[in-house]
């Protein structure tokens, strides 16, 4: 077996068991009031903290959207959604290395007839399949993670379309922490940052149906037997 890739597989399963066993000794950091004490209590050590945090839980399927509105609560808007797309981006390349390089088969046969989906979609559209499922979650953000490392995506294409279209659903989540600290805080502003975070989360929830349309469009418009590059 070529040694580069035996030293790939052991660093990622190390990473995998210190990601784990750190998250189970550190459980209530997933309450949001405790993260945000322990955050504060960092000091200039926070945001390597909260990146670290954001990551391990991408790669163990923690849901992370806790961590996404406290990252705006802790930070702010601006620098809050720049480490959530750091942690973000950094679980999803992980989880993407893990599953292409150690644990294919796994994967495979833990996400059954709904990997066949992926698989089809991901061969036929390429990167925009990716994009398609990081603006519209038909899957939770890790397990498409997981998935696409098994497909024949390059790697560049699944993080080019990751940190593009992830983007905008998490400057709007985070967006919302922002907006509920100001609540708390008495802002005098607040009703404005309110506003404008349930029309952001709007345009989220209505972008899906927009996006599936324009999907569909494009698929009935092609031959069946073209690929799209």
């Amino acid at each position: 077996m070529n040694v580069a890739l035996v030293l790939i597989r052991l660093t990622l399963t190390l990473l995998v068991l210190f990601a784990i066993f750190w998250l189970v000794t550190h459980r209530d950091i997933l309450d949001i009031g405790v993260l945000q004490a322990r955050l504060e209590d960092a000091g200039t050590w926070a945001s390597v903290s909260f990146i670290f945090l954001y990551t391990i839980s991408v790669v163990s399927c923690v849901p992370a959207s806790i961590l996404t509105v406290a990252g705006g609560i802790v930070f702010g808007p601006l620098l809050g959604t720049t480490y959530n797309m750091a942690g973000a981006l950094a679980g999803a390349t992980l989880a993407f290395f893990i599953s292409r390089y150690m644990a294919s088969e796994w994967v495979r046969a833990r996400l059954g007839a709904r990997l066949t989906v992926v698989l089809e979609s991901a061969e036929a559209e390429g990167w925009r399949f990716v994009a398609f499922t990081r603006l519209v979650p038909v899957f939770p953000f890790c397990v498409i993670s997981y998935a696409l490392g098994v497909t024949r995506v390059q790697f560049s294409h699944y993080l080019a379309a990751t940190m593009l279209f992830v983007l905008p659903g998490m400057f709007a989540f985070t967006y919302a922490g922002h907006a509920g600290r100001a609540v708390l805080s008495g802002d005098q502003d607040a009703s404005i940052k309110v506003w404008l975070a349930l029309g952001l989360i709007a345009v989220l929830i209505f972008l899906p149906r927009f996006l599936r349309r324009i999907r569909m469009h494009r698929k009935s418009g092609n031959h069946p037997g073209t690929t799209i590059e």
